[in-house]
């Protein structure tokens, strides 16, 4: 489950964005200064992010934003810019910085948005896992941060989760009952997997 730190300074609009966020399964907390935002971050990080812009105090969200994207552990963190501005250039520059936009007029989108944020911050790799007595080629979804792939699948496998999850997956060989099959995502067992080899895609 996705833990969510909501950043705005009107409660009344955190509090309604943390309701959508919540009966979407996502746990989501709430703080209204930005300071306090990135205390809490770098003690406790969240998995993804929504920010107001025009917060109190001496850094507002653009600020907030560009320290996590300066900040390595922060660079790919999904993050959802929610405004009540009404500025037609602020889709872009939320794009610029590597974030969603999303009006408070459309609060009740805002686990949609986020999702889109998260999907953002992933990149697709096509790989073959190889287990014993089968393989599996699918898709998997890794962050855009490293810069190497097998960076990205190391820090895949340190990671406390005990499976990897691939979409799109077809399971071939002796080991797979019923030869071979497709649905769409498989988790895998870690400790199962034996290699891994990214598929060189076309285009």
């Amino acid at each position: 489950m996705a833990t969510v730190l909501i950043v705005d300074d009107e409660v009344q609009f955190s509090g309604l964005a943390r309701y959508h966020l919540e009966l979407e399964g996502f746990e989501a907390d709430e703080v209204q200064e930005a300071e306090t935002a990135w205390r809490m971050f770098t003690s406790q990080p969240y998995d993804a992010a929504i920010v107001d812009i025009t917060l109190h105090g001496p850094l507002d969200g653009w600020g907030l934003i560009r320290r996590l994207r300066s900040d390595g552990r922060f660079r790919a963190v999904p993050i959802v810019v929610m405004t009540g501005l009404d500025d037609p250039a602020l889709p872009d520059k939320a794009a610029e910085l590597g974030c969603v936009y999303l009006s408070k007029d459309a609060i009740p989108e805002v686990a949609e948005r986020l999702r889109d944020a998260i999907r953002a911050s992933l990149r697709a790799v096509r790989v073959v896992l190889l287990l014993p007595g089968y393989s599996v080629e699918g898709t998997l979804h890794l962050p855009m941060e490293p810069k190497r792939f097998s960076d990205a699948w190391e820090a895949l496998i340190q990671s406390p989760a005990m499976f990897v999850a691939l979409s799109d997956p077809v399971i071939s060989g002796s080991g797979a009952e019923g030869g071979t099959s497709t649905g769409p995502v498989l988790e895998v067992r870690k400790d199962r997997i034996l290699a891994v080899m990214p598929v060189e895609t076309s285009g």
